[in-house]
């Protein structure tokens, strides 16, 4: 399950000594490039299951920080990093989210055992994991199909 953490900052200063920290415990990268000054500026990991968004307020006297994330580990750090958040907001998986993970699985998985494992993590009810399977099934059949979608496909076959 995707989490969004929201965190509000008043002093530029203290929002460059917090991203910092942040870098330093997880390698992250540019997402956008838009002009920090006036637009704030995203980062992200590589598979994008962490995202740092920083919009400025009120004229760049006020920040705020939202994080999404879908690992427990991330979010540990960034809490210990930022503190508690303003805001804490869980969003239900995207296909995206849940194909990625599949494609990610074993090849020899068990078709019960990838169910199992795909409803725990993603905190899913059957009807839920059915019609997510549904749609990567059908999508995954597609010619301009991702190779994502195809072996998250294959996990579900």
């Amino acid at each position: 399950m995707v989490k969004e953490l929201v965190f509000r900052l008043n002093s530029k200063s203290e929002l460059e000594s917090l991203i910092d920290k942040l870098e330093e415990r997880i390698e992250l990268r540019k997402a956008s490039l838009d002009d920090e000054d006036d637009f704030g500026f995203s980062l992200c990991n590589d598979n994008r299951s962490f995202e740092v968004n920083v919009h400025p307020k009120t004229g760049g006297d006020l920040f705020e920080i939202v994080i999404k994330t879908n690992d427990d580990h991330f979010e540990t750090i960034t809490k210990s990093i930022f503190g508690e958040p303003e805001r804490e907001i869980a969003k239900d998986s995207s296909i995206l989210d849940i194909a990625e993970y599949l494609a990610e699985l074993p090849v020899n998985t068990e078709r019960e055992d990838v169910k199992d494992l795909v409803k725990t993590k993603f905190d899913l009810t059957d009807q839920k994991y059915e019609n997510f399977k549904n749609i990567i099934l059908k999508q995954a059949t597609r010619v301009d199909a991702r190779t994502y979608l195809k072996n998250a496909a294959e996990r579900l076959n």
